[in-house]
């Protein structure tokens, strides 16, 4: 085991998000679809092309070096701006997306933020962002201007609980939710039209080391995975943005579960599990989880946060150990093959992946 990745092991949230199409551009990257992937010891970004068949095609050049610790990544609604959360440098990384999908920093590289920042989230109207600062116990706040900068807004951060972890919008951009790793709940804000946060009720008992976070509008559900308990909570979200417990609250995963995403195009939640394996459950009524099948990982390759495509068709996972993203097709069962090329090399301890969604 790694030194270096053990130290951040329970105490980090691989965090993924892929961004809703909206909007047009006069550029080529409106044509493609594009996935950029986080190397934590890089430290450097990976940048693909998704193919026809669903295989990354390394961009030239493949990797471009950020700051220090870079750990999680997010796309703008626009596909025209990327950011990343600095884990070392306590800063949020700008960028904007090419013509061929290569990253180039904006005019301002780097814009504070508070110690440890690690899950990123873009809200959906492209006019917000928000960061987790793991070791402030805090979320720190900011606008988007025209050319995708951000601005600290006032205030700057909001108290969320201890060691928040990751951070999910709802698709109305009304409510965030955090996943607070140290405290062990769910942190549950209203979202102003200004973008400031305020907390809307009291946290919600998770698990042990909540770590990721994701939200199926559709049945008005939030999953969140605990890494401790190799686990799942399920909560139902009612229209007035608060939680409560589902029943069962509690549905297993694979060992060490670290990043859970939705396929909306065919009902499915995957779990990437550091223990090496990739967790399939089928959304049932009222959202409710029930497991459909377990997907082994290659030995010690640690999957540690999974994407799908924004066809549903494809699945790519972070490996962190052996410095690899998985890459899978969507079967009619809902359970994941690997692709012909079942991996391929991104730079050292990817921690996160994101991809771009065509525009309509």
């Amino acid at each position: 085991m790694r030194k270096k990745y053990r130290a951040l092991l329970y105490f980090s949230i691989l965090f993924i998000i892929v961004s809703c199409g909206g909007g047009t551009h006069d550029d080529a990257s409106s044509a493609s679809i594009y996935a950029y992937v986080v190397n934590y010891d890089g430290p450097s970004i990976s940048q693909y092309k998704l193919s026809e068949d669903g295989s990354l095609e390394s961009l030239s050049p493949d990797i471009i070096t950020p700051g220090f610790g870079p750990y999680s990544i997010a796309v703008h609604p626009n596909n025209k701006f990327v950011y990343v959360s600095q884990y070392h440098s306590n800063s949020v990384s700008q960028y904007t997306i090419g013509p061929s999908g290569i990253l180039s920093p904006m005019p301002t590289a780097e814009v504070t933020a508070d110690n440890s920042p690690i899950s990123i989230a873009v809200h959906p109207s492209g006019q917000f962002v928000y960061v987790t600062n793991m070791e402030s116990n805090n979320i720190s706040q900011y606008s988007i201007g025209v050319n995708g900068s951000l601005s600290p807004l006032s205030p700057p951060a909001v108290v969320a609980g201890l060691g928040p972890n990751s951070i999910a919008i709802d698709p109305s951009g009304t409510h965030a939710y955090v996943a607070n790793a140290y405290s062990n709940d769910i942190s549950q804000f209203s979202i102003a039209n200004d973008g400031t946060l305020s907390e809307l009720v009291s946290p919600i008992i998770s698990g042990n080391t909540p770590r990721s976070v994701a939200i199926n509008s559709t049945d008005s559900a939030l999953y969140v995975v605990n890494n401790s308990d190799n686990n799942l909570s399920q909560f139902t979200i009612w229209p007035d943005g608060s939680l409560s417990v589902m029943s069962p609250f509690l549905v297993q995963t694979g060992s060490l579960p670290a990043s859970v995403t939705i396929n909306m195009t065919n009902n499915t939640v995957y779990v990437a599990n550091i223990g090496d394996s990739i967790s399939v459950f089928d959304i049932g009524e009222n959202g409710k989880l029930t497991n459909n099948s377990t997907i082994s990982a290659p030995v010690n390759s640690w999957p540690s946060s999974i994407v799908v495509d924004p066809s549903g068709k494809f699945a790519y996972s972070t490996n962190a150990n052996s410095d690899e993203i998985s890459q899978y097709m969507v079967s009619s069962g809902k359970s994941l093959s690997e692709m012909p090329v079942p991996r391929i090399t991104a730079g050292n301890y990817p921690s996160s992946i994101a991809i771009t969604q065509p525009s309509n």
